[in-house]
């Protein structure tokens, strides 16, 4: 999940590229699907256009402006075999019966297909679906932050053995 109104994508390159390094060293496990979701596209400019929008082509500015922002996340984000733009918003829901779901199921194989379909089902309530979003909202910031602290843990290691060594 990446924010279409934050050109920072650095971070959620670096947890991709984390996830590579340990799936290296596992050849026998399947890869996970790597889909961006690419929300809050109704914050981008020009305000106040809500949904819906259409995509194909974009012709409005804030359609075109959303197209620009899923190409962004696509080629800010190795190895995505696509991104979705959404509004996932409460009282607001775009995009995801008719993009994000069928993205989602042409991905997985069909014992995961049912799982995720029974899921959408149980969350359709608004604040459930908002809620399951945010919940996997914090656990990618609680693995981006887990994995910048053992970088930074793995930098101030490798300070100090040289300077302990040289004594």
């Amino acid at each position: 999940m990446t924010a279409a109104n934050s050109p920072a994508k650095a971070a959620d390159a670096a947890v991709l590229a984390a996830l590579d390094e340990r799936l290296a060293d596992r050849p026998a496990r399947r890869r996970p699907l790597r889909l961006g979701v690419v929300t809050k596209v109704d914050r981008l400019p020009p305000p106040l256009v809500g949904p819906p929008y259409s995509l194909e082509p974009p012709s409005t500015a804030k359609e075109q402006a959303i197209a620009g922002a899923v190409e962004y996340a696509r080629e800010s984000l190795p190895g995505l075999v696509d991104a979705v733009p959404v509004v996932a918003e409460a009282g607001r829901l775009w995009n995801i019966d008719a993009g994000l779901l069928p993205r989602l199921l042409t991905g997985l194989d069909d014992a995961r297909q049912i799982a995720l379909l029974r899921g959408f089902e149980q969350a359709r309530q608004p604040e459930r679906f908002r809620t399951t979003l945010a919940k996997a909202g914090s656990a990618v910031g609680q693995l981006t932050r887990a994995w910048l602290r053992s970088r930074e843990a793995t930098r101030s290691a490798d300070e100090v053995a040289p300077s302990s060594a040289s004594q």
